[in-house]
């Protein structure tokens, strides 16, 4: 599966955002640094495309797999949390992510059963057709957002 650099750009990039946010969340972080929160999103975009596009042999699991170590080694060194945290909050996003994507697939699978083969295919309808997803790990980080910090607030 080939991933442009147009699809690291739309997809990519919010999902990047989202993935760091959803640490910070799990990490109770309320309200990341932007400068570092930045930073973060930067690398964590870089290490997507070159995870997806030069190693595109090694699959998308093993892509998952080598931004997750890598989001959980710049975290730890560059927002300074703690190693056992930030593990947890990106298996939760791990979680999150197989939530949203699953979803996603499932719905494609059983409205377009016939074009499943020629969706995932072709780069620029992948991305169109697994938008979804993205705005499913969003809700999900949100939710996220608002257990932990906005509920808080009201039961005070």
């Amino acid at each position: 599966m080939e991933t442009s650099v147009w699809e690291i750009l739309v997809k990519g990039a919010p999902e990047s955002i989202l993935a760091a946010l959803c640490v910070y969340y799990f990490c109770d972080i309320k309200r990341p640094k932007t400068g570092e929160m930045l930073l973060l999103w930067a690398i964590l975009m870089i290490v997507t495309f070159i995870s997806r596009s030069v190693l595109q042999m090694t699959g998308y699991g093993m892509s998952l797999l080598i931004t997750m170590a890598v989001l959980v080694v710049i975290f730890n060194l560059i927002a300074k949390i703690p190693l056992t945290k930030v593990i947890n909050g990106t298996l939760m996003l791990v979680l999150f992510l197989i939530i949203s994507e699953a979803l996603n697939f499932l719905s494609i699978h059983l409205l377009f059963p016939e074009k499943m083969e020629l969706i995932l295919k072709d780069s620029n309808t992948r991305m169109v057709y697994t938008i979804p997803s993205t705005i499913i790990l969003a809700v999900q980080v949100f939710l996220v957002y608002y257990f932990k910090f906005m509920r808080k607030r009201k039961d005070v």
